[in-house]
């Protein structure tokens, strides 16, 4: 087995990683791209506090949230990113789904974060 070049960060370098990305989502119905960023564990614990309603994940306004944290050009305000529920589904998955991906969130962990809700776990 080979051994580890790298050795171990620092807490000074790990606390200084730029880790979430970000990057430029095409969305040709709209016109154009929006610039997107992954999101924290932080981030993404607070969205899901704030679109859980009576012990459930409200489906529309995780997405509501999970657009305002994570797009950063155009910048949303909270009223921006509720109009946006009104908007096609499709290039709202694109962007959701691309945020996801830069967050390290995939299908497995929305299902279990929407089961730990339920649970009333967080």
């Amino acid at each position: 087995m080979g051994q580890n070049t790298k050795g171990i960060i620092s807490l000074d370098q790990l606390l200084a990683a730029d880790d979430l990305g970000e990057e430029l989502v095409d969305v040709p119905e709209w016109g154009g791209q929006v610039k997107i960023r992954g999101l924290s564990v932080k981030a993404i614990n607070h969205a899901n506090r704030r679109a859980t309603v009576a012990g459930e994940l409200d489906p529309e306004k995780i997405t509501v949230e999970v657009l305002l944290a994570g797009i950063v050009e155009p910048e949303l305000t909270p009223e921006h990113a509720g109009q946006l529920a009104g908007k096609a589904l499709a290039p709202v998955n694109r962007i959701v789904n691309a945020i996801y991906r830069l967050s390290g969130i995939d299908s497995d962990t929305v299902e279990g974060l929407e089961s730990r809700f339920r649970e009333g776990a967080a």
